[in-house]
C-alpha cells in the first residue's frame, strides 16, 4: 500500500469484508505519509486530489501525506479516493496515472464513570454493580475489559477466588469474592478497534458479616437488662467491635442522641459520661450501619440516685468533760433515779424554817460522783443546760447528697 503510519496513536486493520483502513483517537495527531510506487518515477509536478474531504482537521499536502488533528467522529467506515496526477515526463502531458483507497476511522475517545468508586460486600454474598454512565459516543465495536488485584492478600488470606466477571458490553461487573477479606482493586477498560482507552478505577471493599451488637459496662450495672448508671459518678457502656467498617447511631426518647443530661454518645457506639439528673428508664435503639448492611439492638438506661455513707464520727474529739457530766446529770433526773432526793414540800420547810442555805444557781447540784457510781474523787455533778448537747450521732449513716 503506498500509504503507511507514521504517527500514533494510530491502527491498521482489516474490516470483515477484507477492506484495510486506519483507525485513530480524536484530537491525536495523525500523519500518513504516501510513498511513491516505482510508475511515479516516471511523472513530475504530482498533486493530490481526496474524495470526499478528509474529516475537518485533516489535510492532504503537496506530498499526498494526510496529517492533522480532528475532533469529529465519524461512526462509521469511510473510504476516501485519493487520485494522483502528474505530468508525464516522455510527452510533457498531465494525466492521472494513480487512484487510491483509503479508510480512515475517526472516534471521540469515550469517558465513562461509575455511580462510585468504593463498593462494599459481605464474603460471599453475590456481587452487582452498575453498568457506567457513559459521558461520549462510543464506536459500535467497543468492547469493556476487567483486570483484578487482591490488596490485600497474606499468609492467612491467599486463598482468593476471584468470580468476577464484566459484562463486555455494558461494563457492569458481578459475581462473588469467596475466601477473602479486604481490598479488591478493579481496573476497567475500553477497547474500540485495537485502541486502548483511559481506564475507570474501583474498589471492592470485601467485608464479614455483621454480628449482633452486645453492651458491657464499666460503672454501670446491667440490672435484669436495664442498664443503671448513677447520677454524679463516670460510666461507659461499650459495644462489641464489629468486623466490618460502618458507623454508630442512635436514636431514643423521640429525637436522636437525646440521652439524659452528662451522658454523651459516639460513632464507635459508647456510652459514657457522669449523669447529672436521675431518670426513669428509657428505650434507645443503638444501629451499626455500613454501605451495605446494618444491625441494630434496643437496650434500656436508667440513671439511680446516688448514696455514701458518713465516716465514723471520733468521741475523743467530740465528747468533752462538761458533755458528759451533763449526760450523767441528766441520766440522775430520771425518776427512778430520784430515791433520796427531798421533795418539794420537804424543800420547802427547808428554807421557810432556816435549816439549810440554798444558793440560786444557773446550774443546780444533783448528786456527788461517789454516790452515783462514778470511780475516782468525789466531785458534785451538776446538771448545766448551757452545756452544748451534741456527740449523741450514730458512727455511720446514709446521707443522700445529690438532689
Amino acid at each position: 500500500m503506498p500509504y503507511e503510519v507514521i504517527t500514533n496513536p494510530l491502527s491498521y486493520y482489516i474490516d470483515s469484508n477484507g477492506k484495510a483502513g486506519y483507525f485513530y483517537k480524536s484530537n491525536s495527531p495523525l500523519l500518513i505519509t504516501y510513498l511513491p510506487e516505482p510508475s511515479a518515477t516516471l511523472y513530475t509536478d504530482l498533486s493530490f486530489e481526496c474524495t470526499p474531504s478528509p474529516p475537518t482537521g485533516l489535510l492532504i499536502d503537496a506530498s499526498g501525506s494526510i496529517s492533522g488533528k480532528t475532533a469529529t467522529n465519524t461512526l462509521s467506515d469511510i473510504d476516501y479516493t485519493v487520485d494522483i496526477n502528474g505530468k508525464r515526463l516522455s510527452i510533457g502531458q498531465t494525466e492521472r496515472f494513480a487512484t487510491y483507497t483509503i479508510r480512515i476511522v475517526v472516534s471521540t475517545e469515550p469517558k465513562f464513570a461509575y455511580l462510585t468508586s468504593l463498593y462494599m460486600f459481605v464474603q460471599g454474598s453475590i456481587i452487582t454493580i452498575p453498568a457506567p454512565i457513559i459521558q461520549a459516543v462510543l464506536w459500535n465495536t467497543y468492547y469493556y475489559t476487567l483486570s483484578v488485584t487482591y490488596v490485600n492478600v497474606n499468609a492467612t488470606n491467599t486463598n482468593t477466588t476471584n468470580t468476577l466477571n464484566i459484562n463486555a458490553k455494558t461494563g457492569a461487573i458481578e459475581g462473588r469474592v469467596l475466601n477473602y477479606i479486604g481490598l479488591v482493586s478493579c481496573q476497567v477498560k475500553i477497547i474500540n478497534k485495537f485502541i486502548e482507552y483511559t481506564h475507570a478505577d474501583i474498589t471492592i471493599d470485601s467485608v464479614l458479616p455483621l454480628q449482633s451488637i452486645v453492651y458491657t459496662g464499666t460503672n454501670v450495672v446491667n440490672n435484669g437488662g436495664i442498664f443503671e448508671f448513677i447520677q454524679g459518678i463516670y460510666g461507659i457502656l461499650q459495644p462489641n467491635t464489629q468486623s466490618s467498617k460502618g458507623e454508630y447511631s442512635i436514636l431514643g426518647c423521640n429525637t436522636s442522641t437525646k440521652l439524659p443530661l452528662g451522658l454523651s454518645f459516639d460513632a464507635s457506639g459508647n456510652i459514657f459520661g457522669s449523669p447529672q439528673t436521675i431518670s426513669e428508664p428509657h428505650i434507645y435503639t443503638i444501629t451499626f450501619a455500613n454501605s451495605f448492611e446494618s444491625t441494630r439492638i434496643n437496650i434500656i438506661i436508667c440513671i439511680k440516685r446516688r448514696y455514701i455513707l458518713t465516716p465514723s464520727l471520733s468521741y475523743d474529739v467530740l465528747i468533752t468533760p462538761e458533755l458528759q457530766m451533763r449526760r450523767k446529770a441528766e441520766c440522775l433526773q430520771h425518776k427512778s433515779n430520784k430515791n433520796n432526793e427531798s421533795s418539794t414540800r420537804q424543800l420547802y420547810n427547808i428554807i421557810t424554817n432556816g435549816n439549810r442555805r440554798i444558793e440560786c444557781l444557773s446550774r443546780s447540784v444533783v448528786k456527788s460522783s461517789s454516790s452515783s457510781g462514778v470511780p475516782g474523787p468525789s466531785i458534785n455533778l451538776f446538771y448545766d443546760p448551757a452545756t452544748p448537747f451534741i456527740g449523741n450521732v450514730s458512727r455511720t449513716r446514709p446521707i443522700n447528697i445529690l438532689p
